[in-house]
């Protein structure tokens, strides 16, 4: 999963103008044009008119509000999972948080992590030191930001279980919200800003136990999901009482192709990106399944994943 959301809406008359001074601010920290197919886990998706990486936290913060402030077009990404980025890519700015927000600490019953960290790695130093609660994670290609913004979870489990707090900035000040003031549902979570840090409540346990269940579900990811290929993860939620890859599968769309795209013959509920596909060609595929399960069952399923760019579903 990955963080991408909090995209600003606004429309500056003068871009250009606003694209320099954001690349006065961060001079070696900004590119134009950068392909973000470079950026996603499934190696899809045209180029950003800017694209940033701020080294510090207040770069960071200072590009944000400017942004805000003067109306300019921003998405923050993580490292690029559940999303597909249309061919013509973003007109705007892509902030990446992977560099200044990649704080931990340890703290009384639980963690405070930054929102650039990734959790993989997150997962494993929890389990370095003892703490038990987000193994559900292990495998999960995202960030805390993105975990929580979209309540990432696997096997039973999902982020606002552990949630205790998280810091956001909005209308930009930092602001401080409680588990209680985020509207959380199935993988959605109704963030009002942009998730900067997540204090997590967590298990003490032996670091031996936490590993076991580690490897545990990492085990079950290798067997069922297609994770060392490039995907976006699952792109449609499960319906209720029911799982899509299942309703998928039960239609024998696995291995069915759109030019480059193809559905996963290991799990019904991944596209890769097989042979050079574009977004054209996984946004057909998602169309063509899309109508088949409603066509055979009556069932309308809902993108997992989130469309950035111009497309129409």
């Amino acid at each position: 999963m990955a963080y991408a959301g909090n995209v600003g809406s606004g429309r500056n008359p003068d871009p250009s103008a606003a694209y320099r001074h954001i690349e006065r601010m961060v001079p070696k920290d900004a590119r134009k044009h950068e392909p973000l197919s470079r950026h996603t886990t499934l190696r899809i998706g045209g180029p950003a008119d800017l694209w940033t990486r701020p080294r510090t936290v207040r770069a960071a913060l200072d590009i944000l509000s400017f942004c805000q402030r003067e109306s300019v077009p921003y998405l923050v990404l993580g490292r690029g999972s559940n999303v597909l980025v249309s061919d013509s890519g973003w007109r705007g700015v892509v902030v990446n948080l992977s560099r200044g927000f990649c704080r931990y600490k340890r703290v009384e019953g639980g963690a405070r992590c930054g929102s650039g960290l990734g959790l993989p790695s997150l997962v494993r130093r929890l389990a370095a030191d003892g703490l038990s609660g987000l193994e559900f994670a292990a495998g999960i290609p995202g960030t805390v930001g993105g975990a929580v913004a979209t309540n990432a979870g696997a096997h039973g489990a999902e982020m606002l279980r552990v949630v205790r707090r998280v810091v956001v900035m909005m209308e930009g000040e930092r602001r401080v919200l409680s588990r209680d003031a985020i509207p959380f549902s199935y993988r959605e979570a109704t963030v009002p800003g942009i998730v900067l840090e997540a204090e997590l409540k967590l298990n003490e346990v032996a670091p031996e136990l936490t590993r076991e269940k580690i490897e545990h579900f990492m085990d079950i990811r290798r067997k069922t999901q297609p994770i060392w290929r490039k995907t976006a993860g699952c792109v449609f939620k499960n319906p209720p009482g029911d799982s899509a890859g299942r309703i998928i599968d039960s239609l024998g769309l696995k291995g069915t192709t759109a030019g480059g795209a193809k559905v996963s013959e290991l799990h019904a509920n991944f596209v890769i990106n097989a042979d050079d596909a574009t977004a054209a060609d996984a946004l057909a595929l998602i169309r063509l399944v899309r109508e088949r399960v409603s066509e055979e069952t009556g069932i309308q399923l809902e993108l997992e994943i989130e469309l950035i760019g111009n497309f129409a579903l």
